[in-house]
């Protein structure tokens, strides 16, 4: 579907291409991807389908996210 002016609506950039969802939750992160008119995936990071939500920042001032991130923490 197109507007007044002939661009593409947003209907069509969803209907047509790949649309990415960021849930990014206290506890948790997850992803989920849609192509076309294909039914919508959660993506599986590593492996899992959810990444935990944590960041660090260590005493040399480097920043870790996710699993890495928890592990490195303790």
């Amino acid at each position: 579907m197109n507007d007044d002016d002939g661009q593409a609506t947003v209907n069509d950039s969803a209907r047509d291409g790949w649309v990415l969802a960021i849930d990014f939750g206290t506890s948790f992160t997850v992803a989920a991807s849609r192509i076309g008119d294909r039914p919508a995936e959660v993506l599986a990071i590593d492996g899992d389908r959810r990444v935990p939500s944590v960041q660090l920042l260590d005493a040399a001032g480097d920043i870790g996210v996710g699993r890495a991130a928890g592990t490195q923490a303790g």
